[in-house]
């Protein structure tokens, strides 16, 4: 979570003393000169006029224009050049300062940058706290990060004991990534003043970056208490609540929020998700009802509450909200949602046509529709003809992507055609040997379908390196094991998976290893309950007659 600043105040522009210059022939051509070549695009002719006309007449203005001109043109070195002279002729502007010294940062003349780094905060005295700030942020867009660091540990070295100093080293390391050293300076500043809440604020988010996300709500209810009302920092806290999976605590923070800013669009939004998420359907649906009422996030809602409608079986409900979506991210997830809905109520010819007749404005989204295809035609049970589909794409546009590859293989296993499976996976983990979804897929498949057991177990234990927590990888772990014989160790997996995400398959896997162990009564709960939750589940039920049959 990105810690929360305070607003900068207002920078005072110090008013240089200009030259007494006459406006000579020349001084007037070589402006003329510059503005032409300027407007015509040949920022270096311009930018050169202009800096020579400012090392004739001194001007502050000349200059600054002369600098701006070769930034926004990328010569460093004229940009330079001009800098100096504005510096030069302006002393006190910091504009001029803080260009002059990011242009030497950038050139490796730190010694010099850092002259200009103490003129600045020498300059901006009564500023304190927000000229280390300028200053920090003017480092962090230095690509040598050590120097950086080393440049505002020579200001913070120069002000000891300075708590902004401390914290804006704090900020810049934070910002480079150098997270010890980060907290390390904040904790200087903490022991100083405990209730420095910027500083409690930019603790959280670096504990959070780290993954330490408990030390990160702890620092964010200490900075709460000291400042309740300051909504900004409650809602870091709700978000980092989610991301930390608490998710009744984040809906409370958020029901504050409403309180506090009740047409909020973002509150609302995250209230109707948590809320849905809780199965609170009616209130998710009224928050959602809300924001199209405000006419805000309006796709967004509708796509939610076809999602609730869908949950509450009221599959007719939800097909007039997918409907009503015609743009936004969700519009075709939308489409595709409404199709499958019109598939399962007036046969999948309907539903296929309908996605047929959705057009894709780039290839991410004729990617996505020929996915969606295929996925309708999995479900209509038509592999030969999704096989078709993808064979043509893989052959045309779509030659060698992942996604499509891995989907033909999971159509090339519903024909039993295991050589495709093993194929497209091995040619998916080619590219990219790390895909814990190709490696899952293909040692699930061999230890399920095949007597290669061993060589199962070595692709699911790379996937479970890339993905410890992933249920599918840990029900994948549980079965091969189980095929070795060793029921209870693949008991341990497939308790965590099912705990993770109660599904049918995983339920199946359980019970058949309860089963072999002789826990046939617990088998036969774990059974029940997924059949409970889920009737038509056709996998279970397979499994459960073929572990059962005499």
């Amino acid at each position: 979570m990105a810690p929360v600043e305070e607003q900068a105040p207002a920078t005072v522009t110090v008013q240089p003393d200009l030259p007494d210059v006459p406006l000579t022939a020349d001084l007037l051509y070589g402006i003329l000169l510059a503005e032409v070549a300027g407007q015509r695009g040949d920022l270096s002719t311009s930018a050169l006029s202009y800096l020579r006309v400012a090392e004739e007449t001194h001007d502050p203005r000349v200059a600054r224009r002369a600098a701006q001109i070769a930034l926004f043109g990328r010569n460093a070195g004229l940009a330079l050049a001009a800098s100096r002279i504005w510096v030069d002729a302006a002393p006190k502007d910091v504009e001029a300062r803080q260009t002059l010294a990011a242009l030497l940062i950038r050139n490796g003349n730190s010694a010099e940058a850092l002259i200009h780094l103490k003129a600045l905060l020498a300059e901006s005295p009564q500023q304190g706290e927000q000229s280390f700030l300028t200053i920090a942020r003017l480092l962090a867009s230095e690509k040598d990060h050590e120097r950086a660091l080393e440049l505002m540990r020579s200001l913070v070295d120069g002000t000891p004991g300075n708590i902004d100093a401390l914290y804006a080293y704090a900020f810049l390391a934070a910002q480079l990534g150098a997270a010890d050293e980060a907290l390390s300076s904040l904790e200087q500043v903490l022991q100083a003043r405990p209730d420095y809440v910027p500083a409690l604020v930019l603790r959280a988010g670096v504990l959070s970056q780290q993954g330490q996300k408990d030390e990160a709500l702890a620092s964010y209810q200490q900075a709460l208490e000291i400042s309740p009302d300051d909504t900004n920092l409650r809602l870091a806290y709700a978000r980092e609540l989610v991301a930390a999976s608490r998710l009744e605590e984040a809906r409370e923070q958020f029901h504050r929020l409403s309180e506090q800013l009740p047409t909020n669009t973002d509150v609302i939004y995250a209230e109707g998700l948590l809320a849905a998420e809780a199965g609170d359907f009616d209130e998710a649906t009224e928050r959602f009802e809300q924001l199209i009422h405000l006419e805000q996030r309006v796709d967004e809602a509708a796509f939610n509450l076809g999602q609730l409608e869908e949950k509450r079986g009221d599959n007719a409900k939800a097909m007039e909200w997918y409907a009503t979506i015609n743009s936004g991210s969700h519009l075709l997830e939308a489409r595709y949602r409404y199709a499958l809905l019109l598939g399962e109520r007036d046969g999948w010819d309907a539903a296929l046509s309908y996605l047929r007749g959705q057009e894709g404005e780039d290839k991410e989204q004729r990617l996505q529709l020929i996915m969606m295809e295929g996925d309708l035609l999995r479900h209509a049970k038509r592999y030969g003809d999704a096989l078709a589909l993808y064979d043509t794409a893989l052959e045309g546009e779509f030659a060698g992507n992942p996604d499509m590859l891995y989907s033909r293989a999971m159509i090339g296993e519903r024909l039993d055609r295991l050589d495709i499976l093993e194929r497209d996976l091995r040619a998916v983990l080619f590219a990219d040997p790390d895909n814990a979804n190709a490696l899952n897929a293909l040692g699930y498949t061999l230890a399920d379908r095949t007597d290669r057991i061993d060589e199962a177990q070595g692709y699911i234990a790379r996937a479970l390196e890339q993905k410890p927590e992933d249920p599918a990888v840990l029900d994948s772990m549980g079965w091969v094991l189980y095929k070795q014989g060793r029921y209870e160790d693949a008991v341990q997996y497939l308790r965590r998976a099912l705990a993770k995400q109660h599904d049918g398959e995983i339920a199946g896997h359980l019970g058949a290893v309860l089963w072999r162990m002789g826990e046939r009564e617990e088998a036969r709960k774990v059974w029940d309950d997924a059949l409970e939750k889920e009737p038509q589940h056709e996998l279970l039920q397979a499994i459960i007659e073929r572990v059962t049959a005499p």
